[in-house]
């Protein structure tokens, strides 16, 4: 007579285990993406013989197609099998399963397995979720690769390299600082572009003054210092670094009762001065010419009591 017995472990997936009095069994194990085809055999099974009585049945249920029901310990040593199902008195068989295996470039072991318990498997990241993140670090045999955001640069100081992708951050490097009263700013900054800097004109001294100073982002406007014309004009007010000289024209001239004081010069002006007249108790040594005051000495008092006028005094 034949009989069969269907036992269950989890897992989708049928299998049928049979068996004939006398003759041996063997379970086949289908192949899988997980595990590779295997074929176990079992011991021939010593049946008693058939009664009038009723028969024992295990109850019914199914067997994943990468395990096998096994009288026999489980391959845990090797790590090749794990405990689905244990031994009891009522079934009196355990159900034994092969251990999966990761699939190698493309899965990571998320969980270890155990003596009564699968490997669980991940898929490796291929590229990360978000559009702002990048991948970082390598992945390994039990380790996925990892997704960082990527760097924003700081726009007050930095500026964008080198932008993110999908396997790189971005790389942000410092603006470039001017140098007040040395260089300006010609090209100010972008996001993703360094701000260049220009040494500040110089004003040629003696020649040039700056007639516009330097800011953040401008250059210092020089210009030239006036000249004034020699024989007219002469230089009222001296140019200095940041002002231009003032010429004023040569007005004036001496009159008929005026010297001349100061001669005309590159920086100044005819002076002149008024002559000097006598008083009525003086009388003129020297006459006022174009160049000299005239001059005048105190007239003479007699001593009444010694003396007498001889000649009354002149205005010479």
């Amino acid at each position: 007579d034949a009989s069969e017995a269907c036992c269950a472990c989890g897992g989708g997936g049928t299998t049928t285990v049979g068996s004939v009095t006398g003759a041996p069994v063997v379970t086949t194990i289908s192949p899988t993406s997980q595990a590779p085809t295997q074929s176990v055999t079992r011991s021939p099974t010593t049946r008693p013989p058939t009664t009038n009585a009723p028969t024992t049945r295990a109850p019914t249920s199914f067997v994943a197609s990468n395990c096998a029901v096994s009288a026999d310990p489980c391959d845990i040593a090797t790590g090749t099998e794990y405990e689905d199902l244990p031994r009891s008195a009522s079934v009196g068989s355990r159900v034994c399963c092969l251990v999966s295996r990761c699939i190698e470039e493309l899965q990571y072991e998320l969980v270890q397995p155990t003596p009564t318990s699968n490997r669980v498997c991940g898929d490796y990241l291929q590229t990360c979720p978000a559009d702002n993140q990048f991948l970082s670090g390598s992945r390994t045999i039990t380790s996925d690769r990892i997704c960082l955001p990527c760097q924003s640069c700081a726009a007050a100081s930095q500026f964008e390299l080198q932008p993110c992708t999908a396997t790189s951050n971005t790389l942000c490097q410092g603006l470039t600082d001017c140098t007040t009263g040395i260089d300006f700013e010609s090209v100010p900054s972008t996001a993703s572009s360094d701000r260049l800097c220009q040494l500040l004109t110089t004003c040629v001294n003696f020649l040039e003054f700056e007639s516009q100073p330097p800011s953040v982002s401008t250059d210092r406007q020089c210009s030239s210092l006036t000249r004034c014309t020699e024989d007219v004009q002469f230089e009222a007010i001296a140019p200095t670094l940041t002002t231009d000289r003032t010429c004023a024209q040569y007005v004036t001239v001496c009159g008929s009762s005026q010297f001349l004081v100061q001669d005309r010069s590159a920086t100044s002006d005819r002076q002149c001065q008024n002559c000097r007249t006598c008083t009525s108790t003086e009388f003129q040594t020297a006459q006022c010419t174009a160049t000299t005051d005239a001059t005048c000495l105190t007239v003479s008092t007699c001593s009444f009591a010694t003396q007498f006028e001889r000649s009354p005094p002149t205005a010479t």
